[in-house]
């Protein structure tokens, strides 16, 4: 995406036709849309397009046993599911969702790897069962790490900084090409650095489904990291 999809052009000039009639106020829509000849003309709220309508992750998280929760933001605590989540699965072929649905009821990998974890801590086998299990978990949360620098990039930087003049003649420059993201060992990159400053500024945005942004994504990557048997990492 990076290479070839300019951060202003995504934002200003194709992000409006993705977004939905539901948690839209901001723009303008304050009671969702009315669809003349439709239902008795009843105004509808539907969800924009978002990453969250595909089935993909949420296969991976019932199968690695990752769970998402509500979060009460006046107690702090956690109430289950993620009525976010699940409200998007109405967006979801009909077979995606059942799909879902099974694989909520059948996937026993976590329990499995917890159950040997009891029977034998310290066993070689059981120490690098762990091991590989944590490592697919850690490639979910690097995954989610990459949208959110990548929601930093083209979203929350883009509404900070307002349009750029001169559409007719707009042209992406070489130096205008967001750096890539640069893992350093043992510290923190300066990009990095940058894109957790802009994440903090993001709070109050919302996703083209309709969520708060950046607590969203944010919670779902920590309770992925969280899911890790052995004690979480945040790198």
């Amino acid at each position: 995406m990076f290479e070839n999809c300019d951060p202003a052009v995504f934002y200003w000039k194709i992000r409006k036709y993705l977004a939905g009639s539901e948690g839209t106020a901001s723009i303008g829509l304050f009671n969702g849309l009315q669809y003349n000849g439709v239902n008795n003309n009843e105004r509808r709220f539907y969800m924009g397009a978002t990453a969250g309508q595909s089935s993909v992750f949420p296969a991976l998280d019932y199968f690695f046993g990752v769970t998402h929760h509500d979060l009460d933001n006046n107690s702090g605590t956690k109430s289950a599911p993620n009525a976010l989540l699940l409200k998007m699965r109405g967006f979801m072929p009909a077979p995606h969702r059942a799909f879902l649905d099974h694989l909520a009821q059948t996937a026993n990998l976590r329990p499995y790897v917890l159950s040997k974890t009891a029977n034998d801590p310290e066993g070689q086998d059981v120490k690098e069962l762990i091991r590989i299990y944590d490592a697919c978990v850690h490639c979910i949360k690097l995954f989610r790490d990459n949208h959110i620098q990548i929601v930093t990039r083209y979203i929350l930087t883009q509404a900070k900084r307002g349009p750029p003049e001169g559409w007719e003649d707009y042209r992406v420059k070489v130096e205008d090409q967001p750096p890539a993201v640069t893992k350093v060992v043992g510290e923190k990159s300066k990009t990095e650095e940058k894109a957790k400053e802009e994440e903090e500024e993001g709070a109050g945005m919302k996703g083209t489904g309709g969520s708060d942004l950046m607590p969203f994504l944010k919670g779902n990557r920590d309770e992925t990291n969280a899911a890790k048997i052995v004690a979480p990492v945040k790198k």
